[in-house]
C-alpha cells in the first residue's frame, strides 16, 4: 500500500460515509485541498481498476 494510500486509511477517508474531509485530507498531507482532491481521484481510480482486473482473473 502506497504511502498517501495508508494515510487515507488511518483517517477514515475510504468508510462510508466518510469519516475524514476532502479538507482533512489536505490538512493531513499538509496540501492544498484542491491537490489532495487530485489525489484521492488519482486513488480511488487505481483502486478500482486492480479490483477489476482481480475480478477478470478470477
Amino acid at each position: 500500500m502506497k504511502p498517501l494510500s495508508r494515510r487515507l486509511v488511518e483517517i477514515g477517508h475510504d468508510e462510508s460515509p466518510r469519516a475524514a474531509s476532502v479538507e482533512a485530507v489536505a490538512e493531513r498531507i499538509d496540501a492544498p485541498p484542491s491537490t489532495a482532491s487530485e489525489h484521492l481521484g488519482k486513488a480511488e481510480s487505481t483502486t478500482m481498476t486492480a479490483f477489476m482486473e482481480l475480478r477478470e482473473v478470477a
